[in-house]
């Protein structure tokens, strides 16, 4: 599980970098599992799926295989039967999930690597096991 220190966070915006860089090999912060929201004139916030062990997201999608636990044990989508209904969402106890193109993202921490932790300059980001 990924950690966030809202106190750490200086809004560098270089998790968002690193994550479309990972998936994509492209700069696309808006691609990003991991989005750092402006909050202006507050502090922004960064927001990520958790992958927190009651997995509400998956009691609450109406579509059976939407979403399911991979073999990392990670929630994960499956776009082609998505609906875009963003109920998973809306019950996260963390708050609302990134969407792209009203698709929900999942982060699943680079399948363990946590890149976003290894490059985040001020420590805001780290590992659950930390």
């Amino acid at each position: 599980m990924l950690k966030y220190d809202k106190e750490l966070c200086s809004g560098c915006r270089l998790c968002e970098i690193i994550c479309s860089f990972n998936r994509f090999q492209i700069i696309a912060p808006r691609q990003s599992f991991i989005q750092y929201v402006d909050n202006w004139p507050q502090v922004g916030f960064v927001d990520f799926c958790r992958q927190c062990k009651g997995r509400k997201c998956i009691d609450a999608c109406p579509q059976d295989d939407a979403l399911f636990v991979n073999e990392h044990s990670m929630v994960e989508l499956n776009y082609a039967t998505c609906t875009k209904c963003l109920e998973c969402s809306e019950i996260c106890p963390f708050g609302e999930l990134p969407v792209n193109g009203g698709y929900p993202l999942f982060c699943d921490t680079c399948t363990g690597e946590y890149s976003c932790v290894e490059w985040c300059p001020t420590r805001a980001l780290s590992r659950g096991d930390e």
